[in-house]
């Protein structure tokens, strides 16, 4: 089997590790090595380690001891909790040092093999850190492992665990270093590295030690991983994507708009060219969370919208993957003028699902296909605005991971990576200026100029009207209003709403010889939008966008008995209030088919922006971008697939999970068959309550229409 992710075991809910890409192993293979040498610098003394979130007995990581006991190592003190993590120690060095490696001794559980990430800040105090190292699993028990660096100048150090599924300590941490007399110049950069993960064993007088080589200061491969929110908004050396700081703000202080605006990444081939206006060079929102307090005015900001789940909650190898925080807008950079999206608009979907044989839709009963898959979507999926209903043309990520690879000996065991890829496109939903109406009208399609918006408007025509759809009539859905009155947003309810924005299409992304590389068929969902087509009887065409929440409202102000509008205060909130329970955040997406065939194929290669072939070698130019994908065959759509005596595609899942958190399964039949739930198979996406820090408790976010 030619796979460039190589074979792995599986561990705790697929939190494992496959190789780099061939891409990353290429860099790496030329970058500096210290496998074999001895450290060039002194251990630096004298330092200190502080507890902070979720640690204990930090002072034991330099206390010069090693030990493979809970009395001698750096501890959780609940590692079984899931809310117990990330775990995260501080060391100061006690001067500023350019420090040249770090190495610490694994000295007590290990469960799994664990993911550490190491960051570095120049100043003494404050929250200004920057990505310095991350390993991911390839520690090993009683031994030390090191990392070597490319001189960053360092005053602390932060260490984090970041899974509670790979939990272990460390008894030891020793950082190697020069003492700077006169500290770091005011333009020395601390972000200096990004780390493979590949590992060599290298044998010191006591035990052997694990060395991980670092990129150089000058990788083109930009660490992925940086700390958000940074400690500002881009410099002016810096060029900002179009509509950068352009959202939703009216409610919130300056400290906290300015705060929004320091989540912001660049392209993932930052650097590759000198250009500033290149996309990759531009500056782009990122995920942040709803609601948090201002580290420096003890405010509370409370955003008013949301991104979806956490990318972070993704497994760190499928994180590494997508190329770490995703860029908003970057996809729509490349693909050139003329269509913008609103950044309230993008949306995170982490999932770990049970692969199934089936689609699932209608009374399809659903077979289990032997193996797992890990799930990191952005899709742009606006349900406010009157963009979607003219708009066919929307960014979306996708970064997939399955463990349906066959082992050493030739078996597909549920335990082997097989399919891994990263797309990055802009994704053509249907026709331009055109719609289904799904429910009232059975399907119809009308032509955008049909409606106004709710203040009595034309909607505007299409901001780009190429390439086109797959003209089918299942591409961008919407309901009427009397297909929602008398249904429930409660997912646990007979009644309840399905959806009220459907958007499915089929994509195909090209490889360098034009073959399919990639064609998947995911479709998302909208439950609760904020606004929707009004009721036309009779299949008359429809002539307004109204507002969901006056719906709930008769002529005289008050609430109707509607089960749409049990979560709908007494009186009208308003659209855009908090009060409204439509909000686009109660979401919903069905997997279907993942279509992996570069069998021989390139690890890494160029298209345009919608995901076709171009004559473009490595680094992508201007307008092209840089799309990911396993040297595999899954073989999911030639109807072939059998497990366990059962035969067809794979184009569905049986359950759904975000990782630690719920899951959404379907009803078991035995033998395993299942019955699929919702629309296909529904993995539901509960926002409206958000809970960014993964504590099992809301964070008390209110978020408004305009979402």
């Amino acid at each position: 089997m030619d796979n460039t992710f190589g074979t792995v075991p599986f561990r705790s809910r697929g939190l494992i590790i496959f190789l780099a890409l061939a891409l990353f192993a290429a860099l790496m293979a030329a970058a500096p090595t210290s496998a074999g040498a001895q450290d060039t610098s002194p251990v630096i003394e004298n330092t200190t380690a502080s507890d902070l979130s979720n640690s204990a007995n930090a002072a034991r990581l330099v206390d010069g001891n090693t030990g493979t006991d809970d009395n001698a190592s750096w501890q959780n003190p609940n590692p079984w909790d899931v809310t117990s993590f990330p775990m995260v120690a501080e060391i100061d060095l006690g001067a500023t040092y350019q420090i040249d490696s770090l190495r610490y001794f694994v000295g007590n559980l290990v469960q799994g093999e664990a993911d550490v990430l190491f960051e570095v800040s120049s100043e003494p105090t404050g929250e200004d850190f920057s990505w310095l190292g991350r390993q991911n699993h390839s520690h090993v028990w009683n031994e030390w492992s090191t990392i070597a660096l490319s001189g960053p100048w360092a005053r602390r150090v932060r260490v984090t665990f970041l899974e509670q599924n790979d939990r272990f300590n460390i008894s030891e941490l020793e950082i190697f270093g020069t003492l700077v007399e006169q500290g770091p110049p005011a333009d020395t950069p601390t972000t200096t590295t990004t780390t493979t993960t590949t590992t060599t064993t290298t044998p010191p007088a006591d035990s052997p030690t694990t060395t991980t080589t670092a990129a150089p200061v000058d990788s083109p491969i930009a660490p992925t991983n940086v700390t958000q929110p940074r400690s500002a908004q881009p410099g002016p050396d810096i060029v900002r994507a179009h509509g950068f700081g352009n959202w939703p703000n009216d409610h919130l202080s300056a400290a906290c708009i300015d705060l929004h605006d320091r989540y912001w990444i660049q392209g993932q081939n930052v650097g590759q060219s000198s250009d500033p206006n290149h996309p990759d060079n531009l500056a782009y929102h990122t995920w942040h969370p709803a609601i948090e307090v201002h580290p420096d005015t003890g405010e509370t900001c409370d955003y008013g919208h949301e991104h979806g789940t956490s990318p972070l909650r993704a497994p760190a190898d499928v994180f590494e993957l997508s190329g770490g925080w995703p860029a908003f807008g970057y996809a729509a950079a490349h693909a050139g003028p003329g269509r913008h999206e609103d950044h309230a608009g993008h949306k995170v979907t982490v999932a770990h699902f049970r692969a199934a044989i089936g689609n699932g839709s209608g009374d399809e009963t659903l077979f289990d296909a032997g193996f797992e898959c890990d799930w990191l979507s952005k899709i742009h999926q606006g349900s406010h605005s009157m963009d979607a209903f003219a708009n066919h043309l929307h960014e979306y990520f996708l970064t997939v991971r399955c463990f349906d690879g066959e082992n050493e000996q030739g078996v597909q065991d549920g335990q082997t990576v097989g399919t891994a890829f990263s797309i990055k496109v802009m994704f053509t939903y249907g026709r331009p200026n055109r719609f289904v109406e799904e429910n009232c009208a059975a399907g119809a399609d009308f032509d955008v100029s049909v409606l106004v918006s709710p203040d009595g408007n034309p909607i505007s025509r299409s901001q780009r009207e190429t390439p086109l759809g797959n003209n089918s009539s299942n591409d961008r859905a919407f309901v009427c209003s009397d297909a929602l009155v008398y249904r429930s947003l409660d997912q646990d309810a007979d009644n309840a709403l399905a959806y009220a924005d459907l958007w499915n299409e089929l994509i195909k992304i090209e490889s360098p010889d034009g073959s399919d590389a990639m064609t998947i068929q995911p479709y998302y969902m909208v439950k609760n939008p904020s606004r929707v087509i009004e009721g036309f009887p009779n299949g008359a065409s429809p002539s307004q966008v109204v507002r969901t929440i006056d719906l709930c409202y008769g002529d005289d102000g008050a609430k109707l008995d509607l089960p749409l509008c049990q979560d709908a205060p007494a009186s009208n909130p308003g659209w855009d209030s908090p009060g409204t329970p439509f909000n686009g955040a109660l979401r919903a997406v069905h997997f279907k088919a993942i279509s992996l065939q570069n069998g021989g194929g390139p690890s890494a290669f160029c298209t345009n922006a919608f995901g076709r072939r171009v004559d473009d070698p490595l680094p992508c130019e201007a307008g092209n971008i840089e799309q990911r994908a396993a040297s595999y065959n899954n073989d999911f759509n030639n109807g072939q697939y059998s497990y366990n005596g059962n035969q067809g595609n794979i184009a569905g899942s049986i359950w759904a999970e975000i990782p630690g958190g719920e899951r959404t399964s379907t009803v078991p039949l035995g033998g395993g068959a299942f019955a699929p739930n919702g629309v296909g198979f529904e993995f539901v996406i509960d926002n409206r309550n958000p809970d960014d820090d993964g504590d099992g408790i809301p964070d008390g976010a209110n978020l408004r229409g305009q979402n």
